[in-house]
């Protein structure tokens, strides 16, 4: 658990995040949002989170980007990239 929250403290630490009603987060390719577990972990029950799962077998990008943007508050403040490919 120590290492989950000294992985994603400077996150935790912006202001972006303190500020923020309620945290979206979208997996990866893998689509589960599982690997975000160490990550909500560190994160604490104090920041609303939603994990947006993909669907199975989404036929494209089209319908993929009309799957989150559906189940997306009506009010989305800032949006944050970050890949960690490897």
């Amino acid at each position: 658990m120590r290492d989950a929250f000294a992985r994603f403290q400077p996150l935790l630490m912006s202001n972006l995040v303190r500020r923020m009603a309620e945290l979206i987060l979208l997996p990866g390719m893998d689509g589960t949002g599982d690997l975000f577990a160490p990550f909500l972990a560190a994160l604490g029950p104090q920041h609303r989170v939603k994990v947006i799962r993909y669907p199975d077998a989404p036929s494209g990008y089209a319908e993929l980007e009309s799957f989150v943007r559906s189940r997306l508050p009506m009010q989305a403040a800032a949006c944050r990239p970050v890949a960690r490919g490897g």
